[in-house]
């Protein structure tokens, strides 16, 4: 779904109503029998990523999420982070191996090898380039080591 949420200029590029994988979790209209069948939002997450396992796991128990063009929302993506950049690298580095270890655990080896090759430095990075904080770098592997952690549980 890429900048469908964010980024651009709504000019009537995604007007067409649509069935998709996830949806950000700022504006969600979520059913009664939804929170029944398959629960709340997972509290382990606590930042980032729950709404995605939400979606996931509500997909997987058979419902629909669907994209509705008329829907409007106005966020202000990461505001509650921003001035915290080492609260967003520990949560979003954390969580990602929390995700993938609790609802794709098949391809979690594969996940570590592109993390540990690719991802890792390309944040680390910005951490020391464009944010200019090692406290953001320390926050980065401190959420790498915790999120390890935590992911073993669902892994086992």
């Amino acid at each position: 779904m890429g900048k469908r949420y964010g980024g651009e200029i709504d000019l009537g590029q995604w007007d067409e109503k649509m069935e998709v994988d996830r949806l950000e979790g700022s504006c969600m209209l979520i059913r009664r029998d939804v929170f029944e069948k398959i629960g709340l939002l997972d509290e382990e997450y606590f930042l980032y990523w729950e709404e995605t396992d939400f979606c996931i796991r509500a997909k997987k128990a058979g419902f629909r999420i669907v994209y509705c063009p008329k829907a409007k929302i106005w966020h202000k993506v990461g505001r509650s982070a921003q001035k915290k950049s080492d609260v967003l690298f520990y949560f979003g580095t954390r969580n990602r191996f929390l995700f993938v270890a609790k609802n794709f655990p098949e391809i979690y080896r594969n996940f570590l090898l592109y993390f540990c090759l690719y991802h890792f430095w390309r944040s680390a990075a910005g951490c020391i380039i464009r944010k200019r904080s090692f406290r953001a770098l320390k926050a980065l592997v401190k959420g790498a080591i915790d999120g390890y952690r935590i992911a073993k549980k669902y892994l086992a």
